[in-house]
């Protein structure tokens, strides 16, 4: 199995048998942040064929309606989002799960506050998904706070946490990731490609990763189609 980062929280992740994929396909630059290059698009939209895509809220740099659009009407995935025209299945409620056998997949949801005052209305869904028995999680771009997330886990450790940096750069994040997620091992998105990165979050999160009591760190996600073995 291996993971492919396209930008900010985007991934692909490739199974044995199937490929699902996580806010993978955006093409608005949302400074500081990066967006999806034109060439990764162009891969992706060319010959990456994508099982289940999964989208944790409609912000533009986590989802492009355009490019979504064109990739469904090519290639007839399976779209998990919040209820949609885009959506095949379309997420309801707080909280509630998914079964795709045909994929080996199962998946949780959970609604978590979105991070900053001005976006604590935008609806967004965590995930704690099981692909040919691998687990991840993902919250998506959830508040730095615990608030919610034991309800989304249920107490299972999962195999990868795919957290945003600020998880690791505040010490309330830390203090999340060490204890409650408690992840077998993290893969730290949502940092800005390094032509990007005028804030220096990078350098940031280099001085804190090291911090004891913090889960291995299977891969940082520095660059468009970064690849991670898992």
């Amino acid at each position: 199995m291996k993971l492919i980062y396209t930008a900010n929280c985007g991934v692909i992740i490739e199974g044995e048998k199937s490929t699902i994929s996580i806010d993978a396909l955006h093409d608005h630059e949302e400074k500081p942040f990066s967006t999806v290059p034109g060439p990764v698009i162009d891969r992706i939209m060319n010959g990456t064929r994508i099982d289940v895509m999964f989208y944790t809220h409609l912000h533009r740099d986590h989802f492009s309606r355009e490019l979504n659009r064109e990739y469904i009407n090519r290639y007839h995935p399976e779209t998990i989002m919040q209820e949609d025209e885009l959506a095949t299945i379309g997420l309801s409620g707080d909280k509630g799960r998914i079964s795709i056998n045909r994929f080996g997949l199962e998946a949780d949801y959970k609604r978590l506050t979105h991070s900053g005052d001005r976006y604590k209305d935008v609806l967004n869904y965590g995930f704690y998904i099981v692909f040919e028995g691998v687990s991840f999680l993902t919250l998506g771009d959830g508040a730095v706070s615990a608030e919610g997330i034991d309800e989304l886990t249920g107490g299972r450790r999962c195999d990868f946490a795919l957290i945003n940096f600020p998880f690791y750069t505040l010490a309330e994040g830390r203090r999340i990731i060490g204890g409650l997620i408690n992840p077998k091992a993290a893969i730290i998105q949502h940092l800005p490609f390094e032509k990007d990165d005028r804030f220096q979050y990078r350098r940031a999160l280099e001085k804190r990763i090291g911090y004891p009591g913090l889960p291995e760190v299977k891969a940082v996600l520095t660059e468009p189609m970064q690849t991670v073995l898992l």
